[in-house]
């Protein structure tokens, strides 16, 4: 909470209409929790039903790729996938904390676990050659 307070009070000047402050601060909220996951390498945090993305080999190989390629995600995909499977929000609670009708919510996890999905396979087939 304190990085996202600082980050604010030193990028508030880039903050175009007073309007759209409380999706900035949700945005740079969202962008500290994903540094702080990045430099602790999120080993503290378990996805709790991966399963949708990815076969579960509980291999911390398959594990530490699939958070990078998380983390690779656009914002849009990459902050209602880290709410839903690391923060346990539903999708209601994240349209919520978002601002976008459960609809958008159900789009953008369709899509970023599809994203997911192909890159996972990909990188297997790679990695086979």
């Amino acid at each position: 909470m304190q990085e996202t307070f600082l980050r604010a009070i030193r990028g508030v000047h880039t903050l175009r209409t007073p309007d759209a402050m409380g999706g900035w601060l949700r945005s740079t909220a969202s962008h500290v929790c994903v540094d702080v996951l990045r430099r602790k390498h999120c080993d503290v945090y378990e996805p709790r039903e991966m399963m949708e993305v990815a076969e579960p080999t509980h291999d911390h190989e398959t594990e530490d790729e699939l958070v990078a390629l998380i983390h690779q995600l656009p914002d849009l995909l990459r902050e209602p996938i880290l709410l839903h499977y690391y923060e346990d929000m539903t999708y209601d609670q994240i349209a919520q904390w978002i601002g976008v009708a459960r609809s958008t919510v159900n789009e953008r996890l369709s899509k970023a676990r599809h994203q997911l999905r192909r890159q996972l396979i990909s990188q297997e087939c790679h990695d086979e050659l």
